[in-house]
């Protein structure tokens, strides 16, 4: 598959290198948020497509995939790479949404973000349209459920990424998901 058609390529603006084949049988998609912070005046701030790509090449942890808050879906490595956002998810593709932590995704990222998981599952068929509630699973899993223990207190590791919220709403992702094919 390599680049999605109906997303913006934005692997041009990443510095790093990805240097690691995907595995022909990707386990599923992972949910992450790009958390926002508060700007003057207590105002929230968002984070956008662009700005996730300065982050990842100052973190050096992309994310395949990136969902603006209006639904726009951003690619940032070539599927056929492997990304390094997600702890031991070496066989699975990532998306960041861009979401101020504790809140939900809009309606626009949910509805991306089921296209996202229909088009990878119409792909590459290694992975049903369900929930991955476990790393052992395959599906829609989320950043937080690779965390060990011992990261999972660790501030650092991201343990509530994505948050109750998001997780919860793996649920309608795949109920959009399946109506696409």
């Amino acid at each position: 598959m390599a680049k999605i058609p109906f997303t913006t390529w934005y692997g041009n603006l990443l510095t790093i290198s990805t240097p690691r084949a995907m595995t022909s049988q990707p386990r599923g998609l992972v949910l992450h948020i790009s958390d926002g912070q508060l700007g003057k005046n207590r105002v929230k701030q968002v984070p956008n497509l662009m700005g996730l790509a300065a982050t990842f090449n100052s973190t050096n942890f992309p994310a395949h995939f990136g969902i603006a808050p209006d639904g726009t879906i951003a690619q940032y490595i070539d599927t056929s790479r492997q990304d390094r956002a997600t702890e031991r998810g070496t066989d699975w593709f990532s998306v960041e949404c861009c979401v101020f932590h504790g809140e939900p995704l809009t309606d626009s990222q949910v509805t991306g973000a089921a296209l996202l998981f229909a088009c990878l599952r119409e792909e590459y068929k290694s992975f049903e349209l369900e929930e991955a509630d476990s790393t052992a699973d395959s599906g829609l899993a989320y950043h937080s459920l690779f965390l060990t223990a011992a990261e999972k207190r660790d501030p650092k590791k991201h343990s509530n990424c994505p948050g109750p919220l998001v997780i919860a709403q793996r649920a309608t992702i795949i109920e959009r998901a399946r109506t696409i094919f």
